[in-house]
């Protein structure tokens, strides 16, 4: 029934809107761990160019009195010990944490449901009615059984689609990861949800014509 199509679409939009949601989180994750790597990585260039001119002209730099100098040549040296440490230890942890190659999946995933979404509302490929009452005779044909109704097919085959996406995109890079649901999904929920209602009669039109 109508009801019934409603909660299954609205529950895909939403499916979809969270994984586009941790995608976007797992995106800003992934550029700031890049951002913090790229200048851990100049700062330890620059502390090895300025220890390496401190070191050979040093002397030669009026402003600089000895106690200066040698301060100066003990900071250059620690930074030149920590900061390639600390660039390394934030690569490891890009690479541990994976956050881009996790946002592909989720992308990839909410683009794949949007696909199926459409391809349901629209009756098209393996929603078409037409489709689902030949395979429900052909079943019914070899088992000598009724076979499931023109409209319980199509649904059920939509919800099969769902849970594949999700278990392929889980099973992977996200098999450890939590994903987390937006505080705040009314906007977007009631956006759906009068696409839904304004499309009905586009639907029922549609299927008069099967």
């Amino acid at each position: 029934d109508l009801s019934a199509d409603n909660k299954r679409l609205t529950y895909a939009w939403r499916l979809r809107f969270k994984l586009l949601h941790n995608a976007k989180k797992f995106h800003t994750q992934s550029d700031w761990l890049m951002f913090w790597f790229v200048m851990f990585t100049l700062f330890s260039t620059w502390a090895a160019v300025f220890y390496t001119y401190i070191l050979a002209k040093g002397e030669d730099i009026e402003r600089l009195t000895p106690e200066r100098l040698e301060l100066a040549e003990e900071v250059l040296l620690k930074a030149n010990l920590l900061l390639p440490l600390v660039a390394t230890i934030v690569r490891c942890i890009f690479s541990i944490l994976s956050p881009l190659n996790k946002y592909n999946v989720l992308k990839d995933a909410a683009a794949q449901i949007e696909s199926e979404i459409y391809m349901y509302r629209s009756k098209v490929g393996q929603y078409n009615p037409r489709r689902a009452q030949i395979s429900s005779n052909s079943d019914e044909s070899k088992d000598g059984q009724v076979g499931m109704t023109d409209a319980t097919q199509p649904r059920m085959m939509f919800s099969s689609a769902l849970d594949a996406i999700v278990s392929s995109a889980t099973d992977g890079e996200l098999k450890n990861a939590s994903l987390e649901t937006p505080a705040d999904m009314k906007g977007i929920l009631d956006e759906i949800n009068a696409r839904i209602y304004s499309n009905v009669e586009e639907q029922n039109a549609y299927l008069e014509q099967m």
